[in-house]
């Protein structure tokens, strides 16, 4: 046997372990040509790339891939037939054990069950205002809610924010101790009904923090803890009773999808009316928080279907100091979430003003 049968006989070799990728598509001649001279480079001398050449024209040639006029000249007992003619459903069946395993979670809602829910977001402790929470929970407690929902930056976090930090302010130590202390205040108030903790873009600064300095402390908690386990932690959720739900989970009630409002970005909110910038994302019932804004929008389609977004006001300071003039469109106020059986629902977005709900 001379040097170009036993180079034939060990591509030939290499056809038959791989036949059946060959077929599937998972591997090219050119690839299985490569392979071969890399791994048998005794074999070949001289011009890698001419002998790669070289064996992916035996391949072609064994394969019968090579046009009419050589399919006719090759011996019938030499050549490899591939069955290259799968429909489409068994080739994709047949390689997904070739595919790498997904790493990605499909979420899904957290679902709130309960039929009157005051929504109240945008606390920023602990800056709030001490009047507007006052009256926002009166009206509640009036309206005998049966969940509370805080929907968004109930913490302020400004020590870890991103932003220029000017003058003594509290510190995150400080904020944690004084909004563990309006939790505790807020269950004294609602002993008996669920309240719900949902993560905004301020809240969530303490676990970025957490995985941006410490990361691998950031770990730990998530593994003994879970997700934003250091925030549970602080805070007591556990002992008091707070159902957690993080900034990435959207939240429905009957009809209704409930978000904090950072979900859809900054651009969402650039006309006039937030709730109308909400629904050209949304498409669907909504309600959010975030601009710090009472705002409502209807429309319908022409099948007769229609939806409504809802933007809410918020509990805190409305001339922040680090921006005393630009405000101007935020106000005070909450809203109370009704639920029929069947889904459909009504809104009370109330603003408060002067000491008193309108």
């Amino acid at each position: 046997m001379n040097e170009q049968q036993r180079i034939r006989e060990i591509v030939r070799d290499y056809i038959v372990r791989h036949k059946e990728e060959l077929e599937l598509g998972t591997i090219g001649k050119k690839t299985l040509a490569k392979m071969v001279v890399m791994e048998n480079p005794e074999m070949f001398d001289g011009d890698i790339a001419k002998a790669q050449e070289n064996v992916r024209d035996i391949i072609r040639y064994l394969t019968k891939s090579r046009g009419d006029r050589h399919r006719r000249q090759i011996d019938p007992a030499n050549a490899i037939d591939l069955d290259i003619k799968a429909d489409a459903s068994t080739i994709v069946k047949n390689a997904m054990r070739h595919m790498p395993s997904s790493r990605s979670i499909d979420k899904p809602n957290f679902i709130i069950p309960h039929k009157k829910v005051g929504i109240m977001s945008d606390v920023h402790i602990p800056y709030h205002d001490e009047e507007a929470v006052i009256i926002g929970v009166q009206y509640f407690l009036e309206n005998e809610i049966d969940c509370l929902l805080l929907n968004g930056d109930t913490l302020d976090a400004w020590q870890i924010s991103r932003w220029m930090k000017k003058g003594a302010r509290p510190d995150i130590h400080e904020e944690m101790v004084i909004c563990r202390e309006f939790l505790y205040w807020l269950r004294m108030l609602f002993p008996e009904i669920p309240i719900i903790w949902k993560s905004g873009n301020h809240d969530v600064r303490v676990e970025d923090h957490m995985w941006s300095k410490a990361p691998e402390m950031a770990k730990l908690f998530e593994l003994t803890m879970g997700h934003a386990g250091l925030l549970q932690q602080i805070l007591h959720f556990e002992e008091l009773k707070i159902q957690y739900v993080d900034d990435n989970t959207l939240m429905e009630c009957g009809k209704m999808m409930i978000i904090h409002g950072h979900e859809f970005g900054q651009s969402i909110f650039s006309p006039v009316n937030p709730a109308r910038g909400m629904f050209l994302r949304a498409k669907y019932n909504v309600i959010a928080g975030h601009m710090h804004q009472t705002s409502e929008h209807h429309e319908g389609n022409l099948n007769g279907d229609n939806h409504v977004t809802y933007s809410t006001g918020c509990f805190c300071e409305l001339k922040p100091a680090y921006r005393r003039t630009a405000f101007t469109k935020w106000n005070h106020g909450g809203a109370i979430l009704h639920v029929d059986d069947d889904g459909s629902f009504r809104v009370d977005n109330f603003r408060i003003k002067d000491g008193r709900v309108l």
